[in-house]
């Protein structure tokens, strides 16, 4: 049970922070547009922006997901991350008990 806990926080972990670089690169393609026609991509070609200048004057944009593989990429990064640093912990904690208990036999 404590597996699967560890296995899904990890997962969502790495969902919110791709989601969140995903936003963050199409929010900061579309300040940096200075153009009035342009198609601009970030994040290893996985989002874009694109921006055209319509028939009665007015600028339309768009922005969306072009690819979803560098996305996948980005998430297993993450997720497998996530899942190393639970490992690295519960180690480390399993060592700090083993000296305490050997600290406590030594003075008992």
């Amino acid at each position: 049970m404590r597996i699967m806990m560890r296995v899904l926080l990890s997962a969502m972990t790495g969902l919110v922070g791709t989601l969140a670089l995903a936003v963050f690169s199409i929010l900061s393609i579309m300040f940096q547009t200075t153009e009035e026609e342009a198609y601009r991509t970030a994040l290893f070609g996985s989002v874009f922006f694109r921006s055209e200048l319509l028939d009665n004057g007015n600028i339309g944009a768009s922005a969306g997901i072009r690819s979803f593989a560098p996305l996948g990429v980005i998430w297993a990064v993450i997720f497998v991350f996530c899942l190393l640093v639970f490992v690295i912990y519960d180690r480390l904690k399993a060592r700090r008990r083993e000296l305490l208990e050997q600290q406590d036999n030594t003075l008992g």
